[in-house]
């Protein structure tokens, strides 16, 4: 028929913010945006920062430190639509948010 389902099973997609041990969500502005996001991730402690696409391709990735708990993206090139943004601190708690580029 040409009909094309496609099925995210990634589950923090159908929530704004998931708060994991670090205990504040991470902030995600202007949401939905066209060129640029900046996210402020709460806390001091080293991790790594992973935005992935609605079809599971990681798009950006990049290491925090303790020093910057703030960065801002160009996303200027991405395709439009939903977008998951996942930090994991050093200790293992996880962080979870997701954005719209429109």
């Amino acid at each position: 028929s040409g009909a094309f389902v496609s099925y995210i099973g990634y589950w923090p997609l159908s929530v704004n913010n998931i708060i994991g041990s670090v205990g504040m969500p991470i902030t995600v502005y202007p949401n939905p945006s066209n060129n640029k996001i900046s996210i402020t991730i709460p806390g001091n402690e080293p991790g790594n920062l992973i935005i992935i696409n609605s079809i599971g391709q990681v798009v950006n990735e990049q290491k925090t430190n303790q020093q910057k708990q703030y960065t801002s993206i160009n996303i200027t090139e991405w395709v439009n639509g939903l977008y998951l943004i996942k930090w994991q601190g050093a200790d293992g708690s996880v962080l979870t948010a997701k954005f719209v580029k429109q």
